[in-house]
């Protein structure tokens, strides 16, 4: 993993799996500033570099902004089940930068995401029919970039420990509210829970949430939405696969 003082840029990007690839494509094309690139398909070989092996022969499109550059690859998996994305450990929610943010809002109206933002939030935070949970905020720049990737899990000093093998960055940052979670479980509103983060550069970092009840998948489970995070392109050889303790997927070439 690429420690924060490294002067390695990293791109952070993230791999959803859906049940629908063509209505996936359409739906973020709707939502976002980004295109298809030519769909491929996930071989064997990638599928075992994943941990995944179940997934070969599945097909595989990247969404990239307008640079070129990836940012979420969707991956058709038809036998996939749902979960709900802040109840279960593991990777659940993307954080991006958009340009246009307020046009983008007005669109999601006509999406198949569904708004979960509260009125005075500063950035908007929608659940996509994959499950997934995308987080977006205001960019100066042009198209789409993803700055962070957030996990639930259910042990955090176990958790960390994994993550500081590979980052001298990874360290507790407090406690924090966590309204759309607090939510979802009952609690009190402003509930506070351990949170982690993991720093990658200046400008990206992975989060990590405690949920001492989140269920951790089986191994055999797979899920609709955030199956994996990324800092590189996840279907170049040599590529290999890193699993946490809350069975999250974390691809680094850095």
């Amino acid at each position: 993993m690429n420690n924060a003082n490294s002067d390695h840029p990293v791109v952070l990007q993230g791999v959803i799996l859906t049940r629908d690839l063509a209505a996936s494509i359409a739906a973020y094309q709707r939502l976002l500033p980004v295109q298809p690139a030519a769909p491929s398909t996930l071989t064997r070989s990638q599928a075992s570099a994943w941990l995944a092996p179940v997934l070969a022969g599945a097909p595989v499109v990247a969404l990239c902004e307008p640079s070129g550059q990836p940012t979420i690859w969707l991956v058709e998996a038809r036998s996939a089940g749902h979960s709900d994305p802040f109840r279960t450990a593991g990777w659940f929610g993307l954080h991006l930068e958009v340009a246009h943010l307020p046009s983008v809002a007005q669109g999601v109206a006509d999406s198949p995401f569904e708004s979960l933002t509260e009125a005075d939030a500063e950035r908007l935070c929608l659940r996509g029919h994959n499950d997934e949970v995308i987080f977006l905020s205001q960019s100066t720049q042009c198209g789409c970039e993803m700055l962070s990737a957030v996990a639930n899990v259910p042990d955090i000093d176990a958790a960390l420990a994994g993550y500081q093998t590979l980052s001298d960055s990874a360290s507790l940052a407090g406690r924090k509210t966590l309204r759309h979670i607090n939510r979802a479980w009952g609690f009190g509103g402003e509930r506070k829970h351990p949170v982690a983060d993991v720093v990658l550069d200046a400008r990206h970092q992975l989060q990590l949430n405690e949920l001492k009840a989140a269920r951790i998948p089986a191994s055999t489970e797979y899920f609709c939405g955030l199956f994996m995070v990324c800092t590189d392109n996840p279907l170049q050889p040599g590529t290999r696969v890193i699993k946490g303790s809350a069975g999250e997927r974390l691809l680094s070439h850095h």
